[in-house]
């Protein structure tokens, strides 16, 4: 009895297996759907970077903590978007 029971869960877990399995159009479909999401997430971290860092420079300009200051800040935010980057890239 267990035997007949064990038997058809495993045919219909096959079956419905067999028919949730997406064709080579829908994981065309889904592998570019997940590249442009990938696109606008990297476009989208970017930007807030471009913005903090501009942020982080007008800061720096309008307490006149000087231009070394400024520049060693902008460095290391250019060093952490390169680490980004390649992590992103990894």
């Amino acid at each position: 009895m267990r035997l007949t029971v064990f038997i058809c869960l495993v045919l219909v877990l096959f079956v419905a297996h067999a028919e949730a399995r997406p064709n080579e159009e829908t994981r065309a479909k889904l592998r570019e759907s997940g590249q442009k999401l990938w696109a606008a997430v990297l476009s989208a971290v970017k930007k807030c970077a471009e913005r903090f860092k501009q942020r982080v420079e007008e800061y720096l300009e309008k307490d006149n903590l000087g231009e070394k200051i400024a520049e060693i800040i902008k460095i290391l935010s250019e060093r952490l978007t390169k680490r980004i980057e390649n992590y992103v890239k990894e």
